[in-house]
């Protein structure tokens, strides 16, 4: 079987919990997420997801996936598939690895298998790895900040 894989980390300086969070919730994503401008649907294993990507110049494209993991603070995972299982399939998957202090480590990636993923340009992956990082970014900002926002209103009072 023919196999392509991206991966990519980030730290972020929050708990599991509010990565998790901000991670699933998909109705908050047109509000900061550029690369992917919604998910309908739920975080939990069995549940069909409709992805929403929004492009440049207004178009958008879906993609149903299941979710094939949901553990909270922990990992997310969802699996698509061509019309014939095997031709093309793909996993996307985050890990959330808590590092102590508040501190923890995203890990992001998607693994292409089946064989039409021996013909997958190389410019795919490293598109798909910018893109990856974008979101990373983009997620680190919008916990980050968030977290500081609570914490100045706490101490505000």
């Amino acid at each position: 079987m023919f196999r392509r894989e991206v991966i990519t980390h980030i730290d972020i300086e929050a708990s599991p919990g509010e990565i998790w969070r901000h991670l699933t919730d998909f109705a908050a994503y047109p509000e900061w997420n550029p690369y992917l401008s919604g998910i309908e649907g739920k975080a939990s294993a069995g549940s069909g997801l409709v992805l929403k990507m929004g492009q440049s110049g207004g178009r958008e494209v879906a993609a149903k996936v299941t979710v094939t993991t949901a553990q909270p603070g922990r990992k997310l995972v969802w699996r698509g598939r061509t019309l014939i299982p095997g031709l093309l399939d793909n996993e996307h998957s985050f890990v959330i690895e808590d590092h102590g202090g508040e501190t923890c480590r995203l890990t992001q990636s998607e693994v292409f298998t089946g064989f039409l993923a021996f013909f997958l340009p190389r410019s795919l992956g490293q598109q798909t790895s910018l893109g990856f990082e974008m979101f990373n970014e983009v997620l680190k900002k919008r916990v980050e900040g968030k977290r500081q926002d609570s914490g100045q209103r706490a101490g505000a009072g």
